[in-house]
């Protein structure tokens, strides 16, 4: 019986442990210092703003910075170039693209979705009507939208690396992986068969 293909793979495709065996340390020196700027540049807005406030002696708290869903905007922009770069076509395939996009998609909607319940949180929190509950729900969007921040970091800089491991690969592997692709295309093809049977 086959399997869909994003679960399912074979001995010649391109997997993020062949990625690793065929990197180098310019690889890895690539994806480390694109994470550093990436969360550097994520926090220089607050940052630059508590700076201000404070020469200005205006009291603030560090959640006025991300009550509102800035750091769910966030991660759906950067998520969202992930999966374009798994999409980008090379000379060689991106590992696991369909996993990786599919782990991409999940993070866009879940940031969505904490974008969502921040906006109604903080304007209920800041409502006259604020209850404990709401205060709940809002520490609960908070906490997701920077366990999601993490993610998105930590998920971004492993496509970063493979992108770039992918396009200093050997010759007859990248052989062997786009052979692998079009096997793939024949097991989805098969699938989709299977599939119209089981309706009918």
């Amino acid at each position: 019986m086959a399997r869909l293909p994003i679960f399912s793979y074979k001995d010649n495709d391109l997997t993020l442990a062949k990625c690793v065996i065929h990197s180098q340390p310019r690889h890895w020196r690539t994806a480390l210092f694109s994470m550093i700027i990436t969360i550097f540049m994520s926090v220089v807005p607050a940052a630059s703003a508590a700076l201000i406030l404070s020469l200005a002696s205006f009291s603030y708290k560090w959640t006025d910075f991300v009550k509102n869903g800035e750091v769910a905007i966030f991660c759906v922009g950067l998520l969202s170039s992930s999966i374009l770069l798994t999409a980008k076509e090379l000379k060689s395939p991106f590992a696991h693209r369909q996993l990786f996009s599919f782990l991409g998609l999940a993070g866009v909607i879940l940031a969505m979705a904490c974008y969502g319940g921040l906006c109604v949180a903080s304007a209920q929190a800041t409502s006259t009507t604020q209850t404990s509950g709401t205060t709940t729900a809002l520490n609960l969007a908070l906490t997701l939208s920077l366990i999601l921040y993490g993610y998105t970091i930590f998920l971004s800089a492993i496509v970063t690396f493979v992108d770039e491991v992918r396009e200093d690969l050997p010759e007859q592997l990248i052989t062997e992986a786009r052979e692998a692709m079009q096997d793939n295309a024949g097991l989805r093809e098969q699938f989709r068969g299977l599939s119209e049977d089981n309706d009918a």
